[in-house]
């Protein structure tokens, strides 16, 4: 029914590409920059990252890669957290200043 895709498959990239990934954005954009997500939906996109149970591996790797513990925090979901803290808080000022 369908064709099948034109182009090679593409091995899966490494657990230890993401840290070069991460130590990129941390390099260009700033620790307060980072920031993971994961879609584990039945999809290997990454080699020894294959479900949330891989997760410590990363974890491993940034304190390998001399992260400290806070900029381990900010990177694993503290960035996170504070952005849709501020969005929240615009959020309520702009409702607020509606009425």
């Amino acid at each position: 029914m369908y064709k099948k895709h034109p182009l090679p498959e593409i091995p899966a990239p490494s657990i230890q590409k993401v840290i070069e990934t991460i130590n990129h954005i941390v390099k260009v954009g700033g620790i307060d920059h980072v920031g993971l997500g994961s879609d584990f939906d039945g999809t290997e996109m990454v080699s020894g990252l294959e479900d949330v149970s891989k997760y410590p591996e990363i974890t491993r790797l940034l304190v390998e890669a001399k992260y400290s513990r806070s900029e381990i925090q900010k990177i694993l979901g503290g960035n996170f957290l504070r952005v849709l803290k501020t969005a929240e808080t615009f959020s309520s000022t702009k409702t607020r200043n509606k009425k």
